[in-house]
């Protein structure tokens, strides 16, 4: 494809915003830790295009050293805010990308939102996402592993199995309890 590619070794900051669609090379053990932003939403990784709508994120990580991307929040106050771990649709071709979140606050929370897409891996690809609400109040709220269109497995000649190392944990301990969804 075309498009930009950043790099990201051994990397670690707040936030990841690409203005349309992008690859993503990781090298190494990189980290997002989330804070919540002073006006919109909160996320960690994301892709916009003009008019609003999500771009495409293609994750691949180095051939010898491997790549990780780390997502974290430990988020307190994102009171009638949305939470994103990934807000852009995913091709992940290698890599592992690990997404743990837990926010106190009031809000509609989402590890991805947005497909993601296996692509031509059989080993070597991990996806890992934890949601977590501690908010006790009367709020209601939904809390989502993996939101709008899930998972995809798209082989091409010469794939041989669709990925294994997919886990998603999504827990709430308020009264949106019946709103988690995996």
């Amino acid at each position: 494809n075309n498009h930009k590619t950043l790099t990201l070794n051994g990397w670690s900051g707040q936030r990841i915003n690409g203005d349309g669609d992008y690859n993503l090379h990781l090298k190494g053990t990189n980290i997002i830790q989330m804070a919540i932003a002073k006006s919109g939403d909160t996320y960690g990784l994301g892709a916009n295009m003009n008019g609003g709508s999500m771009g495409t994120i293609t994750v691949t990580a180095d051939a010898d050293a491997g790549g990780t991307l780390n997502i974290l929040g430990n988020l307190t106050g994102a009171n009638g805010t949305a939470i994103y771990g990934i807000r852009a649709y995913t091709n992940l071709i290698s890599g592992k990308l690990n997404i743990d979140i837990t926010s106190d606050g009031y809000g509609w929370m989402y590890g991805t939102w947005g497909s993601i897409n296996f692509v031509d891996q059989t080993d070597g690809v991990d996806l890992d996402v934890r949601m977590e609400s501690t908010y006790t109040g009367s709020s209601l709220f939904s809390i989502y592993g993996l939101y709008n269109s899930g998972l995809f497995y798209q082989p091409s000649y010469g794939a041989e199995t669709a990925p294994q190392n997919v886990t998603v944990n999504v827990t709430a301990k308020g009264p949106q309890k019946a709103a988690v969804y995996a």
